[in-house]
């Protein structure tokens, strides 16, 4: 039985928890930066002192010691999102399991901001970078091999890149998009992206769906591959310019995202046509609230908060690797994308 000390105003040090659960100083150390190495018993009676004790680690005196913060920065393109915000919740919670917490700060889709944020990472020295998407400035790339910060990266699967990569084939999702309006007889088809500058997913989805149509000689008209901010009313008003200035106008719209998926059901209801039976709307995503719109968004789900988890699990493989001097072998791991056939699609 663990003998906790009765409390008063002096903050716990390592020495009381280890004196309370009956075991060195070093073992107690041991168990915070690598619990797998403390015998289980010991890990037991150490975490429950612990606990009774109100102990808080001294992050800033092990990572002097050990040249590790616990820490890991993660670069997003926006808080917006709900995507992002589950696949970030995920990967917080999992690094948890691993001793360490995430430095969450987003760049608005501009890489230029993304360097100055991967600069002040590698400043407070965080142990590893999360990015998402593999197109990044060439400064952030030097950075992180002159730092030697183990990186990863999100979103997209990436096969044959120098960083290690989970995530979606972007393409593949462009094409399932594209494949399903087809089998359903559709044959004018527009393709709305998000800005393909500053986004290599979005780049991706459209090079997909553009890839199937071809095959099937049903290329849009120019003026039908359209491209938007992921902004509900620049999209809307981009869609109502589209619905009234095509003669014939698209019997179907493939979304780069659910933003625009869903910009583009308000827009073509705006205009008194029905979806599905006057136009059937895809996109990409399955955001939280998709699945409960007027009508259910049918959608490819990215598998976010997956993708968190493998993420998290993924960064602390790369930094016990570097912290052990084996370092650890580059995987491009693809995740699965989830099709959900719902109501906004309909045979043509």
């Amino acid at each position: 039985m663990i003998k906790i000390p009765k409390k008063n105003n002096k903050v716990a040090s390592i020495t009381d928890v280890a004196n309370a659960a009956k075991t060195s100083i070093s073992t107690v150390s041991r168990y915070f930066n690598n619990p797998s190495m403390v015998a289980p018993a010991a890990a037991h009676r150490i975490a429950r002192a612990a606990e009774e004790l109100s102990y808080v680690r001294n992050r800033a005196a092990a990572s002097t010691r050990s040249k590790r913060s616990g820490t890991v920065g993660i670069v997003i393109p926006t808080l917006e999102s709900s995507i992002f915000a589950e696949m970030t919740e995920s990967f917080s919670n999992r690094l948890l399991d691993h001793d360490m917490t995430m430095l969450l700060t987003p760049c608005l889709y501009d890489r230029d901001i993304e360097a100055r944020i991967v600069r002040s990472f590698t400043e407070h020295r965080v142990d590893s970078v999360v990015l998402v998407g593999g197109d990044h400035n060439d400064e952030v790339m030097e950075l992180l091999d002159e730092r030697q910060v183990p990186a990863l990266l999100v979103w997209n699967h990436i096969a044959g890149h120098r960083l290690n990569s989970i995530g979606v084939d972007n393409r593949r999702i462009g094409r399932m998009a594209a494949q399903h309006l087809v089998d359903l007889g559709h044959r004018d088809i527009a393709i709305i992206s998000g800005l393909t500058d500053v986004n290599d997913r979005a780049a991706g989805r459209r090079e997909g769906a553009s890839e199937i149509l071809a095959s099937y000689g049903l290329m849009p008209k120019p003026e039908w591959i359209l491209q938007t901010p992921y902004d509900l009313d620049s999209t809307k008003s981009l869609v109502s310019n589209l619905l009234l200035n095509s003669k014939p106008r698209p019997t179907a719209i493939i979304s780069g995202n659910d933003i625009i998926a869903t910009a583009a059901i308000w827009a073509a209801q705006s205009h008194g046509l029905s979806v599905p039976q006057d136009i059937s709307v895809i996109g990409i995503g399955d955001f939280k609230g998709s699945a409960e719109m007027v009508p259910a968004l049918t959608t490819i789900r990215i598998p976010a908060r997956r993708i968190g988890r493998m993420a998290a699990d993924r960064i602390a493989e790369l930094i016990i690797g570097q912290t052990s001097g084996g370092g650890v072998k580059v995987e491009n791991q693809e995740v699965e994308p989830e099709f959900k056939f719902r109501h906004s699609t309909a045979p043509f």
